[in-house]
């Protein structure tokens, strides 16, 4: 399917961590109709070329119509270097929506979330409609975050707000390089990997959702079908970092 572009503006950004930036587009004209989980791709020119890149949606639709998306820094990357350097006026040529990492119109009685780095933000636009599926559906919801340390703990604080609003919804946050001394209840050591067996998910009952670091989204894939999941209880969306 072919998506016509379209021009967006950028309306402010902050950085949410060290090395990842948080920026809200808004589009001209109508605005974006997309479902939670899907992606935009963003063009622009590089020395001679037209390159585009793409990044997950990280609101849900919302009524002041921004398009909102997580960056990660990469020296040298020419997506990196346009994105940190843009300032609020600035335009950018847009397509999408894409994708099909979205949530499935029927009920689930467990869901599992696993991301890595700027994964996280797909997830980020699922939770208000999560919230109803919770509370209407008394559906069980898990996300389990890898990240390198507490300081690279995207959004922690929405998730784990959401946990104590909602005993359904359980998040974790796994750190591979940095722990701290004075964990929280929420927390653990390792890679996403490691923490999987806490999970205990269900190839009869669950859908699992994978996004983030190739490698890490490889690896829990093949651990999840040894464990009998079928291949549509997995879906899965890989990040590819260096551009």
């Amino acid at each position: 399917m072919t998506h016509p572009s379209f021009m967006t503006t950028l309306k402010w950004a902050e950085m949410i961590s060290q090395d990842v930036r948080h920026l809200a587009f808004a589009k001209t004209g109508e605005p974006l109709l997309y479902k939670p989980g899907q992606f935009i791709s963003l063009h622009f020119d590089h020395q001679g070329q037209k390159l585009k890149r793409s990044y997950s949606i990280a609101t849900a639709p919302n009524q002041d119509g921004l398009i909102e998306i997580a960056v990660s820094y990469i020296p040298g990357g020419p997506a990196s270097e346009l994105l940190f350097g843009l300032k609020p006026g600035d335009r950018l040529e847009t397509t999408g929506p894409y994708g099909r990492f979205v949530l499935p119109d029927h009920s689930l009685k467990n869901t599992v979330l696993i991301a890595t780095g700027t994964g996280i933000t797909p997830y980020l636009a699922m939770l208000p409609e999560l919230e109803k599926r919770i509370a209407c559906q008394n559906a069980k919801v898990t996300v389990l975050f890898g990240c390198k340390s507490r300081e690279h703990l995207l959004y922690g604080q929405r998730f784990i707000e959401f946990s104590k609003r909602f005993l359904n919804f359980t998040f974790l946050s796994c750190y591979s390089r940095q722990f701290p001394l004075n964990p929280e209840a929420f927390e653990r050591r390792g890679h996403v990997q490691e923490v999987l067996d806490e999970i205990r998910c269900d190839p009869t009952s669950d859908m699992v959702y994978l996004c983030g670091n190739p490698n890490m989204v490889d690896d829990v894939f093949s651990r999840l079908k040894a464990q009998k999941f079928a291949i549509h209880q997995i879906r899965r969306e890989k990040y590819i970092s260096g551009t």
